[in-house]
């Protein structure tokens, strides 16, 4: 395959890959409506989304690492150097300045990508906490303040001392 084929196939790659990325941008955003929803259904739903996306730009990663290998032997790029950004200044015009629009996209997805992922990490591990504590509280509540008697029976309500958990809150 000559040289120009495999640029214009490179960058058809590229092209699926950032559409993939914004895919994958609009999912997290969706998985972090579900978090703050606290959608337990909406969440499961969008991680399916996240693992197939991933799994697709996966997939395209892998095409575009043997084809970046092709390239790279064809323009006598070392394999160790074998690397989009090291083709862009080897390769010559139209290719070039193709590339590079693509490789710059891709870049600043990525980074959009991992912050949200990232945010929506710290969504998850705030939520958690405040599970955590709801129920050590309500564990506390249940120990110390149980509604029943040993006999089975329940305590009156004129025996409740809320002043003392509040004060303790």
């Amino acid at each position: 395959m000559t040289q120009n084929l495999l640029l214009e196939e490179l960058l058809a790659l590229l092209k699926k890959e950032i559409i993939l990325y914004h895919e994958l941008a609009a999912i997290l955003k969706k998985e972090e409506q579900s978090i703050l929803e606290l959608s337990l259904e909406k969440l499961h739903e969008t991680v399916k989304e996240k693992e197939t996306c991933v799994l697709k730009l996966r997939i395209l990663e892998e095409q575009r690492s043997i084809l970046l290998e092709r390239i790279s032997r064809q323009v006598c790029l070392p394999s160790a150097e074998s690397t989009l950004s090291n083709l862009i200044k080897t390769i010559g015009e139209p290719y070039g300045s193709r590339l590079n629009v693509c490789y710059t996209n891709l870049k600043e997805l990525a980074a959009t990508v991992s912050k949200v992922n990232k945010e929506n990490g710290r969504f998850v591990e705030h939520s958690l906490a405040c599970t955590n504590s709801s129920l050590s509280l309500l564990s506390y509540l249940n120990a110390y303040n149980s509604t029943y008697l040993s006999s089975g029976k329940v305590k009156p309500a004129d025996n409740y001392n809320f002043g003392s958990l509040s004060q303790e809150i």
